[in-house]
């Protein structure tokens, strides 16, 4: 009798994540809040999960927006925690990996030996934030179009996580932002962070429907994201198998719908001093995915 998180593990985070990018098929990958919620997606049977810097760590950790004002060290805080809970592999967004090339290496390696299985790393300048209010709130957040990198500084950021790395199985994911700019820039900043050793391309802001280009252009797994508040729609998911598309990121439902929980609860327990929902399907299911049963037997066998 063994419990989940303390079995030993045979292979690396890493090497579990390149086995799924060499599987069949697209694959969805949720954005988690906490070790909870990961061990619950593994028990739910998906393949891998996400942790935001900006949905999640910025928000629900440090209770800041998502404007740059969170370091790669926060992010490795919050997923040490997580994946010492699972056995799938964490994907974390690393955001500009710290900015400078020396950063990202430092990064890179600090992730490692968090057990990260892969790092997100932008092509964005963060000397500005990136991000502005939205107009109205209760929107998605403005994004600028004029805090790009160079193509060339982009190209040495991605290559220094790429030479940092310790574990050669260790994820790298190019982020690009540039189809802010155009559809074309995009395509050819894909190719170029292809070819500076990116294991896995990330197109922030390229349309579904043009998905097979992308896939086409940069001749590595691509992973694409809805930009929204919610999940992606049915016609994108389409777009993202269609075209060969190999993760689709999932970013925002999990933490939302844990802000509403939060929100609801709270304003319920103040406005009238109670709380009408029972629980305890949800006690149930806590229980059996924190491994309840097997300590306890571990408990009565350490007995004297």
């Amino acid at each position: 009798m063994s419990v989940s998180n303390t079995a030993p593990r045979t292979r690396s985070a890493a090497h579990r994540l390149r086995e799924v990018l060499a599987g069949e098929g697209l694959v969805q990958v949720p954005g988690i809040y906490d070790p909870f919620s990961a061990r619950a997606a593994q028990e739910l049977g998906f393949e891998a999960v996400a942790l935001g810097g900006g949905v999640t760590v910025s928000v629900g950790y440090h209770v800041v927006p998502d404007m740059t004002m969170i370091s790669t060290r926060d992010v490795i805080d919050v997923s040490r925690g997580i994946t010492r809970a699972i056995d799938i592999p964490l994907i974390v967004d690393f955001d500009d990996g710290g900015g400078n090339p020396l950063q990202v290496r430092h990064a890179v390696q600090l992730a490692e030996a968090a057990g990260i299985a892969g790092l997100m790393i932008e092509d964005t300048d963060f000397t500005y934030p990136k991000h502005t209010p939205p107009k109205e709130l209760g929107k998605i957040m403005q994004f600028k179009d004029n805090h790009h990198l160079s193509r060339e500084a982009a190209v040495h950021r991605i290559r220094a996580a790429v030479e940092a790395r310790r574990n050669p199985d260790t994820v790298i994911i190019a982020r690009t932002d540039s189809a802010l700019i155009s559809k074309e820039e995009s395509l050819v900043r894909m190719r170029l962070l292809a070819d500076a050793g990116a294991d896995v391309i990330k197109p922030a802001h390229f349309p579904f429907e043009d998905a097979a280009e992308a896939v086409a252009a940069c001749g590595r797994p691509l992973m694409m994201v809805p930009i929204r508040l919610g999940s992606s729609t049915p016609q994108e998911r389409e777009h993202a198998r269609s075209s060969g598309v190999k993760l689709l990121l999932e970013p925002v439902p999990v933490s939302y719908a844990i802000y509403a929980a939060v929100i609801k609860t709270l304003a319920e327990l103040k406005s009238t001093g109670g709380v009408v929902v029972d629980h305890s399907d949800t006690v149930k299911f806590v229980q059996e995915t924190i491994r309840y049963p097997e300590w306890g037997d571990l408990a009565t066998r350490y007995q004297g």
